[in-house]
């Protein structure tokens, strides 16, 4: 059973043709983020044919992304952009629930609030 969710994360025009690219002939393009980078995660933009269960699907945004079920709670509402400027060509990604990020912008901080 599949989750469609509107809003869980936006996708700019400039994005679009670089993340149909990334797609090439796979079925999606699984979004999250994992451990790792110089600010604790790192975004992940991986093509694949296969979905977990718990993986949420969103269709409406002009290329199938699915967000990872593990990880979607650190990018919900999460921007991907696209910029071509003096630093290069990379994504931008713009993080409401983020609390830092690296120079780059290809990793992120994350508090966690313990109640």
């Amino acid at each position: 059973m599949y989750i469609y969710l509107k809003k869980m994360i936006t996708v700019t025009k400039a994005a679009l043709p670089q993340l149909r690219r990334i797609l090439g002939n796979n079925q999606y393009i699984l979004f999250g983020a994992k451990g790792g980078g110089c600010n604790g995660f790192e975004y992940m933009l991986t093509p694949k044919n296969t979905r977990n269960v718990q993986d949420h699907r969103i269709e409406d945004i002009g290329v199938p992304i699915t967000v990872c079920g593990r990880s979607g709670f650190l990018v919900v509402g999460t921007e991907i952009d696209w910029s071509e400027d003096i630093m290069g060509k990379r994504f931008i990604f713009t993080n409401p629930s983020s609390t830092g990020s690296c120079g780059c912008g290809a990793t992120f901080s994350f508090n966690t609030v313990v109640a």
